[in-house]
C-alpha cells in the first residue's frame, strides 16, 4: 500500500499560508487605544483651571493649604478669589 505524501505537504502549505495571512492582517490593522483612566474633557479643563489658579494666586494657594476640613472650607477659598 503506497501513501500519498503530497497531500500532507499541501495541507501543511495551506496552514502556513493561513498563519502568514492572519499575522499580516493583525499587524496592518490599526490598534484601538484604550483610555480607561482618562477623565472627560470638561472635568479635565476645570481641574486644569483650578490648578493654574492655585499656581498663580498666592492667596488662593494659601487658603487651600491651610484648610482643615476641605468639604466645608472649600467654598471659602473660592468666594475669596477675585476673577
Amino acid at each position: 500500500m503506497v501513501m500519498n505524501k503530497k497531500g500532507y505537504l499541501r495541507i501543511l502549505e495551506a496552514v502556513i499560508a493561513i498563519i502568514i495571512v492572519f499575522s499580516t492582517v493583525l499587524l496592518v490593522l490599526p490598534k484601538i487605544e484604550k483610555n480607561l483612566s482618562k477623565a472627560p474633557p470638561d472635568i479635565e479643563l476645570t481641574a486644569n483651571t483650578i490648578l493654574k489658579e492655585a499656581q498663580t494666586n498666592d492667596n488662593f494657594r494659601n487658603c487651600i493649604l491651610t484648610t482643615t476640613n476641605p468639604q466645608i472650607d472649600s467654598t471659602v477659598c473660592i468666594k475669596d478669589t477675585k476673577y
